[in-house]
């Protein structure tokens, strides 16, 4: 179903009034708390935010704010993006109540509900208690017209046009074009 101009207009009007007064506390907060946690705060704060206003305001929200945010880009309701680097591409569809670390995400991907994409690699020494062990943030990258079905989890990059099945976890690379499924997951086939 395809807008009429005039409401495309109207909704790119509203959607960037209504943005305003987030960025507008956001930037306070940066001054307050730091960038970092009130990017966090205002990405917490905006997941809330119901129905086609909501998709409205987090597109021109974090197209001011994050690394690269391209038009047409969906984000559902509950889904917190962590860090101001990451970069979604044209047309990216992101579901509801997804978690996103440190990520690249290419042109036309669809990630389903539920989908978590962790950036983050935490220490396991065992001569140190868990709360003390370093973390180290790695990007994830996943390509261009990618399919993450819902509440899978991404730890490694996924290449382009690869489908990654419901409920996987991605603790490996996934190779362009593959489908994998399963925890841990594992190619079960090329895309035809």
């Amino acid at each position: 179903m395809n807008k009429s101009p005039l409401r495309r207009i109207l909704g790119a009007i509203v959607g960037r009034l209504c943005a305003l007064p987030v960025l507008l506390i956001h930037a306070v907060g940066s001054l307050v708390i730091g960038r970092t946690r009130s990017f966090r705060a205002t990405s917490e704060a905006v997941s809330l935010l119901p129905g086609p206003l909501g998709t409205v305001v987090r597109r021109y929200v974090y197209r001011a704010l994050l690394a690269r945010c391209g038009s047409g880009t969906s984000i559902g309701f509950g889904t917190v993006l962590t860090y101001r680097d990451t970069e979604l591409g044209e047309s990216v569809y992101v579901g509801r109540f997804c978690s996103l670390g440190l990520t690249s995400i290419g042109d036309g991907t669809m990630i389903g509900n539920h989908v978590s994409v962790i950036s983050g690699r935490h220490g396991m020494d065992l001569g140190q208690p868990m709360r003390e062990q370093d973390v180290r943030v790695e990007r994830v990258s996943i390509g261009a017209d990618s399919w993450i079905a819902s509440a899978a989890t991404v730890l490694a990059d996924v290449g382009t046009g690869a489908v990654v099945a419901a409920g996987a976890v991605v603790t490996h690379p996934v190779e362009p074009g593959i489908v994998v499924a399963g925890v841990p997951a594992r190619p079960i086939r090329h895309r035809e």
